[in-house]
């Protein structure tokens, strides 16, 4: 029996990174790489219905500014770059949380993002 609802709390890319004598920033890009797959996976599994991602957390936000302002990119970009696939895999995104914390340009893509996503089922 499958679960209707998996979350996940995306941790450990940049210890990854250390153990493998990498920069942080591959152990993030191994990171999004993961992700992908769960979503992937989920979006062909019947069942999983919904699949929640605790991606920023304040904490994120307090490391140093260099790092921050990178992540804070690449949520953007991944998001830009992965957004057909997801609406071909008929993934739905709702973000949800502080919002007003993040950068203006970021909150644009999140609106963007959710707005494009495939038409809602009935709830």
């Amino acid at each position: 029996v499958l679960p209707r609802h998996i979350a996940v709390i995306p941790d450990g890319n940049a210890r990854w990174a250390a153990r493998e004598r990498k920069e942080r920033i591959e152990g993030h890009w191994a990171g999004v790489a993961a992700l992908r797959r769960l979503i992937e996976n989920c979006a062909n599994t019947d069942g999983i219905d919904v699949l929640t991602v605790y991606a920023i957390s304040v904490e994120n936000l307090e490391r140093p500014e260099v790092e921050t302002r990178w992540l804070l990119r690449l949520v953007a970009e991944v998001l830009r770059s992965d957004r057909k696939a997801l609406i071909e895999n008929g993934v739905r995104l709702r973000f949800i949380g502080e919002l007003e914390m993040l950068p203006p340009e970021l909150q644009r893509v999140l609106q963007t993002a959710e707005s494009h996503g495939p038409a809602e089922d009935s709830e």
